[in-house]
């Protein structure tokens, strides 16, 4: 091994050796409620350890350990959320470690975790994904209803989203185009999660869910102006 090749192995377990540290940090902070502590207001280490338990010393480096990664902001001596905390919640707060926990029994068997593709194992993961799942998408569903002129050039649409899911891509349309009215398909308890996201928006009465298996649901003949099928 020449020097470059050693400096580049020492390069990447020095990385290596971070990213592992920073997976411990995280879940560590979880399981001890140092997250939940955090996402609850500003405070200090010693108020946050005082709530949780902990020692105050120690909490203070994982505090600061947390604003390193780009979950907290430390001003003088109280720490804060950072906004991604906001997203470590539901279905997808540990990071989907129940998935990477399954990965040594796949690697024996070749099956995967979860069959998205049979209807009903999909159905259920589905409906318990798609609210993580707007929140996903929707700053490419604010820049796509951007570029396409969405109420500008377009206006006044009536939108098919096939597979609709939360609906982020229609909703995020009918946002920008107040004459927008959606008709979302998808399953019906996937299709609640939309509802609940079209209300919050002030759009009920603009979105209209049409419960079913797309594959054989009928769309109608020259009905809509545009028809979106996203993350499908």
């Amino acid at each position: 091994m020449n020097e470059t090749e050693q400096l580049q192995a020492l390069d990447t377990y020095f990385r290596l050796m971070s990213m592992k540290g920073g997976v411990e940090v995280f879940a560590t902070a979880r399981r001890a409620g140092v997250l939940k502590a955090l996402a609850s207001g500003h405070a200090t280490a010693d108020a946050i350890a005082e709530a949780c338990g902990l020692n105050s010393r120690a909490s203070q480096l994982v505090l600061d350990a947390l604003c390193a990664m780009g979950l907290a902001v430390r001003a003088d001596q109280v720490y804060r959320p950072a906004p991604v905390l906001q997203f470590l919640t539901g279905t997808y707060e540990d990071l989907s470690s129940q998935y990477w926990a399954y990965l040594p029994d796949y690697l024996k068997s070749g099956r995967p975790m979860q069959r998205m593709d049979d209807p009903a194992e999909g159905r259920k993961q589905y409906a318990l994904q798609a609210k993580s799942l707007y929140w996903m998408m929707l700053p490419s569903a604010v820049a796509v209803a951007r570029m396409l002129g969405v109420g500008r050039e377009w206006k006044d649409l009536q939108i098919l989203d096939v597979g609709a899911g939360s609906a982020v891509w229609s909703l995020t349309f009918a946002q920008h185009d107040p004459g927008a009215r959606v008709t979302a398909i998808d399953w019906p308890d996937v299709l609640e999660v939309a509802r609940g996201i079209a209300n919050g928006y002030g759009l009920s009465d603009r979105f209209t869910a049409s419960p079913g298996d797309y594959h054989s649901v009928e769309f109608g003949v020259a009905t809509y102006d545009v028809a979106i099928v996203g993350n499908v």
